[in-house]
């Protein structure tokens, strides 16, 4: 079992495999790139020069759409929209030096089909867009959209089990009855060839939702979760 970070993990992913394919190309013409005169170099130097500044583009911003038309049951509960997260940081610095943040928007589909798409933003109140932004020497698009199949919210059972003492984000502990599991079919960026991934939710009332920000991947859908977690991510309905 691993626990990692959703979108830290993603975006670090994505990242490193550019950066990789990008090393494999250079490596491919390293014999012509010698050849290149010194006038070349000092060209390329200003052009540098006159777009490091820009590597973030920002602007005034709004919530995205609301994803409607199906109804989303989540224990007890029915959402008839997407959920929004609010404003939280992403946990890295753009290449420009801003703190990265960011808004989750959620949802399952009648087939199945799970979507998690973080907005970014460049200030802690997310009200000014990030529509892109350097990191680790690649461009990071706004929104960063994810979706997974075969997902579904089950309850937590001897099978599917969470013997770690889960509290909500007032730090009250819930019990294995008051919240669910998401489980979902993960993709090797999320949980680094692991099959399965997991996510604590807490569907605490029709206008508000709580989430562990955290995938929990396992390589199968029978597992237990033995560590402790808190639901760190508050979500309201569209």
């Amino acid at each position: 079992m691993k626990s990692l970070t959703s979108w830290f993990v993603l975006i670090v992913s994505i990242a490193v495999l550019v950066s990789s394919c990008a090393k494999s190309d250079e490596s491919k013409t390293a014999s012509t790139d010698n050849t290149t005169s010194s006038s070349d170099d000092s060209s390329d130097d200003s052009s540098d020069n006159s777009t490091s500044t820009s590597d973030n583009s920002s602007s005034s911003s709004s919530d995205p759409a609301a994803i409607t038309g199906e109804t989303m049951t989540i224990g007890s509960i029915d959402y008839t929209s997407s959920l929004l997260s609010s404003c939280t940081s992403l946990g890295i610095t753009s290449t420009a030096g801003d703190t990265v943040y960011f808004k989750e928007q959620i949802f399952l589909y009648d087939n199945k089909t799970y979507i998690q798409n973080a907005y970014t933003f460049s200030n802690s109140s997310c009200t000014t867009s990030l529509s892109s932004f350097s990191f680790m020497g690649n461009t990071i698009t706004s929104p960063i959209a994810d979706s997974f199949d075969n997902a579904s919210f089950v309850s937590v059972s001897a099978s599917q089990s969470h013997t770690g003492t889960v509290t909500d984000n007032s730090s009250n502990v819930l019990d294995n009855s008051t919240y669910v599991l998401l489980i979902f079919n993960a993709t090797s960026s999320i949980c680094n060839g692991d099959l399965i991934g997991v996510r604590s939710v807490y569907p605490k009332s029709t206008t508000e939702l709580e989430m562990f920000a955290t995938n929990n991947c396992k390589d199968s859908r029978t597992f237990d979760i033995p560590q402790n977690e808190t639901m760190d991510m508050v979500y309201t309905p569209q």
